[in-house]
Formats: structure tokens, sequence, C-alpha cells
């Protein structure tokens, strides 16, 4: 896929900012990782992006683009193994309406924060991530923990906790210390998007008897995570997606 950083060419002609565009700077360096990408490379890129972006806007034509593009700036005098993903990604949104069009002007009445409302239609859902891994080398946990991260990114979501359990797919929910976390973040309202490898991480068919159970399992919790306003996303839908082309 090419993907065409800020700077690659000029804004086309009549282009204008609206705050249902789709297409953010933190999406495009999405769409660029490979599936094995680590949280570390998406950081880089997106910083690669953000400078990028900050010499296309070049001299701010108003005093909303200057506060974006200073605070863009900031972010990328930090170290690049000390910047955070959140800060990344919040002076990304801030300054992508100036990127397409230099003369957006943000909502009357915030002030310098109106920079900051530019991304109302597309603002990440806070977000948990979650595995289940019979014994396994650390170095397959983290591949798989940022691979969840990443596919959180791609569905709109920005990760506040994350947890792995280890032993079999067969040990109940409730029975695993490390899923409580996730339950205790649902429950305070937190998480609005939980990210899993797969349905079976969460349920195994293996644990009941008869398909009918299984399937009834299924619908209480869809009915549990609705009831909370969580949407589930699971990894192997991309996995099928990806086969499917």
């Amino acid at each position: 896929m090419d993907i065409r950083y800020p700077g690659a060419s000029k804004p086309e002609v009549g282009r204008r900012w609206t705050p249902d565009r789709s297409t953010t700077l933190l999406r495009r360096v999405l769409a660029g990782l490979s599936d094995d990408a680590t949280t570390s490379d998406l950081v880089s890129e997106l910083s690669d992006l953000l400078a990028a972006a900050i010499d296309q806007v070049g001299a701010p034509a108003t005093q909303a683009a200057a506060v974006a593009v200073a605070s863009a700036r900031e972010i990328l005098t930090v170290p690049l193994l000390e910047r955070q993903l959140g800060s990344l990604t919040h002076a990304a949104e801030r300054l992508q309406p100036f990127v397409v069009d230099p003369e957006y002007v943000p909502a009357q009445g915030l002030g310098e924060l109106g920079a900051a409302a530019i991304g109302a239609s597309v603002a990440l859902e806070p977000a948990a991530v979650y595995a289940n891994f019979t014994p396994a080398d650390h170095r397959v946990v983290r591949t798989w923990l940022s691979r969840l991260w990443i596919k959180c990114a791609r569905v709109g979501g920005e990760v506040v906790v994350d947890a792995h359990d280890v032993g079999s797919h067969d040990v109940p929910l409730g029975q695993r210390p490390n899923w409580q976390k996730i339950v205790a973040r649902i429950e305070g309202g937190f998480v609005r998007l939980l990210v899993v490898s797969s349905p079976e991480e969460l349920l195994s068919p293996s644990s009941y008897t008869k398909q009918v159970e299984y399937e009834q399992a299924q619908s209480y919790m869809a009915s549990w995570f609705r009831q909370r306003n969580v949407r589930l996303v699971f990894l192997t839908d991309a996995l099928v997606e990806e086969a499917q082309r």
C-alpha cells in the first residue's frame, strides 16, 4: 500500500477539513505497519509522520495552528524512547486539520483549546487488550500483545489497560487473576472497547459438553458486554479478512 506522508504533495485544491474525515495521521501509520510491528515501531513511525506534518504546515497562519504546531514540536523534543503513544496521538490529531486545510478555523468559543476539538468524531475510545496464553516464551507474549495494541488502534481505541493470563483456555474467566483487572475497569466505566485474540480465549468450546450450552454462554457474554457499553473486537477477524483477500 502506498502511504503518502504529509509533505509528499501539496494539499488538493479546495480540500477542506471537516470533523467527519476518516483519514487521520495515526491511521496512515497503522495502514503501513506489518502485523508483527511493535508499539515501539508505532511510536517511531508516528514521530516521523508528525515531523513531516509540521514541515508541511510551515508558518502557522492562525493562532490555533500555532498552538497545534507548538504542541507537536514539544512532543518531538522528548527522547524517542521516552515518547508516549497517547501524547503523539493527541498531537497528531490536533495538527491534522491544518495539514489538510491551512485556513481551518476551530469551533468558536473554545479559544486555544479549539484545535483539540478537531478530532471529535474520530476520538479514540478508552480500550483494553487481553490475552490468555498457554505457557509461552516471553517473546511470544510480547509479540501477540503488540499485535493486539496495533489492532486496537486500527479500530479506534487507545489502550488504557492491558493484561494477560497464562494457563489453559478451559480455565473460567472468574478464575483468571489478571482478567479481573479488565473486569474492574469495565465495571468502573473506564473501558469502551476490548480487543482479544479470539473468542476461544474468553470461552473455550471444550469446556462445554453440548453445543447449545456453548451458544448460550456466548449469548450471555455478548449481553454482558453490551449492557456495559463495551465493544468487543477479535484479532482473528482481521486474520480471516486477510486470508480472504
